[in-house]
């Protein structure tokens, strides 16, 4: 039980789950706002095309999956920094990140729900994994659940 409380198992999966949003957000990106003509892939009746493109897609004039791309290469540095230095703090600093990326994610789920009433499966997945990541962090640094 001690190994499963050490940066020896929370890092690489953190590194993980980081990678898979990098993909994810990388090819929401590419397949969809470089090739808006083009096919994508996405799970039959699921709208990531029409999500993505949405007036949602962005917010401050950043479009939302390069933010989530520059989040997860954060965590992965974070991550690192951690595992080298092994300072706490740092932990507290990805906790708090994943709180914010968890809750702007609860905020973009709202708007596919209630708003838009479209859903884009990719889209899913990422706040998915952004829950994943919120609550692994929060179960490593503060030992609750």
């Amino acid at each position: 039980m001690q190994f499963i409380y050490s940066e020896l198992f929370y890092v690489p999966v953190l590194f993980i789950q980081s990678a898979v949003g990098i993909a994810i957000a990388w090819y929401l990106h590419t397949s969809i706002r470089k090739n808006k003509n083009g096919t994508v892939w996405c799970v039959l009746g699921s709208h990531c095309k029409d999500v993505i493109l949405s007036s949602y897609g962005r917010h401050f004039g950043v479009e939302n999956e390069i933010v989530g791309i520059c989040y997860y290469i954060f965590l992965i540095f974070l991550g690192a920094m951690y595992f080298v230095t092994h300072l706490s703090f740092l932990v507290d600093c990805i906790a708090l990140i994943a709180l914010g990326a968890f809750l702007f994610s609860l905020y973009l789920l709202s708007l596919q729900i209630f708003v838009l009433r479209k859903y884009c499966f990719l889209c899913l997945c990422a706040i998915a994994l952004n829950t994943l990541i919120c609550f692994f962090t929060a179960w490593f640094a503060f030992r609750i659940f």
